[in-house]
């Protein structure tokens, strides 16, 4: 169903864990969507790096909660993305054709 995806690397830094990569690839717009989505008085961008153009996979959980599905391209690393994600309400907005038929082909079963 669903394709590809801009995808960026995000190093950033907290007062509890100091300087680090976020724990995985953030999809987004553009380097400025992800700053301002990562961002916060809590977590501190340092850097967004552009990683490329990933695929993305739709699948269903259950018969009402669907999640994204991103494969890195190096190391073959899966990484699910759920509601609360960074980069979730990107996924649902760039795939919005695609969740409306799975939430009604969900919908239909019962």
């Amino acid at each position: 169903m669903a394709k590809k995806s801009r995808v960026y690397g995000v190093r950033v830094r907290t007062a509890q864990d100091g300087e680090f990569i976020y724990g995985k690839p953030v999809p987004g717009m553009s380097k400025a969507h992800v700053f301002n989505e990562v961002n916060s008085q809590l977590m501190a961008v340092l850097e967004v790096k552009y990683l490329g153009w990933y695929d993305i996979t739709l699948s269903a959980n259950s018969s009402t909660d669907y999640y994204f599905e991103l494969t890195s391209k190096k190391k073959g690393n899966t990484y699910i993305f759920e509601p609360g994600d960074f980069g979730w309400n990107h996924l649902n907005y760039q795939f919005q054709q695609d969740v409306d038929e799975m939430v009604e082909f969900m919908d239909s079963d019962y």
